[in-house]
């Protein structure tokens, strides 16, 4: 038997290299064109739902009518809280019954069918709560959402 020897190929450098650019040039263009390094101003003084239910008008108001919008969501931090809690306990019991060796699918369908109710409860309280506090603002500021952000 004739056993042959395999040589492994050299490596085209060069060629890695230009694919690795392409790449990485690739993931910035499309990190450019979607807006994800846009500088916006950061919404601080409350959680993470809330700040992106403010996110959208950071660089649309002016500073001062922002803070005055989150500091009257601010008090809505413990609802928020419990609802996010509520998701991660439904999501929780999710897992543990799809892990089960039967898994019991109404059982699950009723898990999911409380998950979008209590999103729609926290989506209803966020909202509601967002709008009465960005209608507050005088007329003159609000007319500033018509206009693109900044």
């Amino acid at each position: 038997m004739i056993a042959e020897r395999i040589v492994p190929s050299p490596v085209n450098w060069p060629a890695v290299l230009l694919a690795a650019s392409l790449a990485l040039n690739g993931v910035l263009a499309g990190i450019l064109v979607t807006g994800q390094l846009r500088a916006e101003r950061h919404v601080e003084g409350v959680s993470r739902p809330l700040r992106l239910e403010l996110k959208g008008f950071a660089g649309r108001l002016p500073a001062e009518s922002l803070d005055k919008v989150t500091a009257e969501l601010a008090p809505l931090e413990p609802q928020v809280d419990r609802h996010i809690a509520e998701l991660r306990r439904l999501r929780s019991e999710i897992t543990r019954l799809a892990a089960a060796p039967s898994p019991d699918r109404a059982a699950i369908a009723e898990r999911f069918a409380a998950i979008r109710a209590e999103v729609a409860a926290l989506q209803t309280l966020v909202q509601g709560a967002t709008l009465d506090a960005v209608l507050s603002l005088p007329p003159e500021v609000r007319a500033e959402l018509a206009e693109p952000p900044r």
